[in-house]
């Protein structure tokens, strides 16, 4: 919840310092999709995009497109990692590895992707350890592999 709040929080500014008409609706819709997996993020960025286009201007709309893609990538690589990493009572950047990790391990293809990745990547191999101290056999994950 709180990385759809700062999504939703910085968003909204931008397009409210850049005069894009329904800049509060459209913050509102940048945090309700944020719940939604994989696609939540995108849409409510083309929305913003494509509104900032039509009102103000393909200068704008990159201008918008650029925040949006700033916030996204803030949320995955700096937020995402400190929230989880409290969660599971790991170091922020061992969570940035395990997603990483987890992004790139073939094993991880066709597995829902509303779970982070990292679990389905870090629970094998030399990590496996770090992971069995906050919870057992991937139990927070939703995995049943051990």
């Amino acid at each position: 919840m709180t990385v759809a709040a700062v999504d939703g929080a910085g968003i909204g500014l931008a397009l409210v310092l850049l005069q894009v008409p329904l800049a509060l609706a459209l913050a509102f819709l940048t945090f309700l999709f944020a719940f939604v997996p994989i696609v939540g993020a995108i849409v409510a960025g083309a929305v913003a995009v494509l509104i900032a286009r039509v009102s103000n201007g393909v200068t704008d709309a990159l201008l918008v497109l650029a925040v949006v893609v700033i916030f996204q990538q803030m949320e995955g690589n700096l937020l995402g990692p400190v929230i989880i990493g409290k969660v599971v009572r790991l170091h922020p950047a061992v969570v940035l590895v395990g997603v990483t990790a987890g992004t790139f391990d073939r094993r991880n293809r066709g597995r829902g992707r509303d779970r982070p990745s990292h679990c389905g990547g870090l629970s094998h191999g030399r990590t496996r350890s770090l992971l069995h101290r906050s919870f057992s056999a991937g139990e927070s994950c939703g995995t049943t592999r051990t």
